[in-house]
């Protein structure tokens, strides 16, 4: 069969072996582009929604900070038992890094914690009517990590 096919393509013409030759690279980069381009599309769409979710899961939880970050509420004395005791019942203290004091209240550094935690963490603390002075929070790794500043006097 081979044989055959060679004998035949020997007795063409070379202007016709070159035509064979070039349709037949034609037909497999044809085949190849239209197998690769739909792949490409579907991978760039998957990345797309990821990052519409992600998107979506920043301002759901921007506006969650939102409401229980009130400025209006405020403690005669805020201390560092209270933060830690109010740590350690929603579960964010082993989150904790360090609690500073700074002007008027105490700055706490938070690294790898869930967001249901911190969420949790934050409703704590509208609880016991302490003012969210600033928060700075990165979500690029889906945990919080960033800081808070408190405080129980009026701002």
């Amino acid at each position: 069969m081979i044989e055959k096919l060679k004998l035949y393509f020997q007795s063409l013409q070379d202007r016709e072996r070159y035509l064979i030759i070039f349709l037949v690279y034609g037909i497999i980069f044809l085949g190849g582009f239209f197998l690769a381009v739909p792949y490409f599309f579907s991978s760039s769409n998957r990345q797309k929604e990821i990052l519409k979710q992600k998107v979506e899961q920043f301002y759901q939880f921007k506006s969650l900070i939102a409401v229980y970050s009130p400025k209006t509420l405020s403690r005669k004395h805020l201390t560092l038992s209270d933060i830690s005791r109010i740590a350690v019942d929603t579960g964010i203290k082993s989150y904790i890094l360090s609690i500073k004091p700074v002007e008027n209240g105490f700055e706490i550094r938070i690294d790898n914690a869930e967001k249901v935690v911190f969420s949790s963490f934050l409703k704590g603390l509208k609880k016991e009517k302490t003012n969210i002075d600033a928060v700075h929070i990165n979500l690029i790794t889906g945990k919080v990590k960033g800081t808070v500043v408190v405080s129980g006097e009026d701002a």
